[in-house]
């Protein structure tokens, strides 16, 4: 043999087919597409996934993320990747990644009042969680209403004890100002 060619692992481990299945390759296959920035071929990938195997939230998450980023390239609405990242949360209520994208979408499309509900129903579900308290107060504070936002805040930091939560809470915060 002499040609010991490197090769990048993940791509070496789609040739040699170690999956469990043939989903598990096809996550596989349609995240490297989104890590290789090919967010159309993804969007394609991950919608074949979803399709096939409508349980699984990480094919939907997966599609909410092409389609997002894949918007951004094209210019195309973000409308469809918020109904991606619904049905992931919709199969697991404590799966959290697509929650930063749902508040993103309703921001972006400026809804305030929907993001500032939805904080509020999900508080009503978890009400010391540090998350939903952020995305509260940042929902508020793109209102303009300043002393709305000081008692959001006041609240939000009330719950927030890691210095990591706080520093994504002024984060958001300073955004939501900008």
């Amino acid at each position: 043999g002499g040609h010991g060619k490197a090769r990048d692992p993940l791509v070496h481990l789609l040739e040699k087919r170690l999956y469990a299945s043939p989903q598990e390759k096809e996550m596989a296959e349609a995240q490297l597409l989104e890590e290789e920035g090919k967010f159309g071929e993804a969007k394609a990938a991950f919608g074949r996934l979803a399709r096939d195997y409508p349980y699984e939230k990480l094919a939907w998450y997966g599609l909410g993320e092409a389609q997002y980023h894949d918007r951004r390239e094209s210019g195309g609405s973000v409308g469809e990747s918020l109904a991606a990242f619904e049905r992931a949360v919709a199969l697991d209520p404590d799966f959290l990644l697509p929650y930063r994208h749902i508040f993103d979408v309703l921001w972006d499309r400026g809804l305030i009042d929907e993001a500032i509900q939805r904080a509020d129903q999900l508080l009503a579900r978890e009400p010391t969680k540090p998350l939903w308290h952020r995305y509260r107060a940042a929902s508020i504070a793109l209102t303009g209403d300043i002393s709305r936002t000081r008692a959001a805040l006041a609240e939000a930091e009330s719950h927030v004890s890691t210095v990591e939560d706080r520093r994504e809470l002024y984060t958001d915060l300073a955004f939501a100002w900008a």
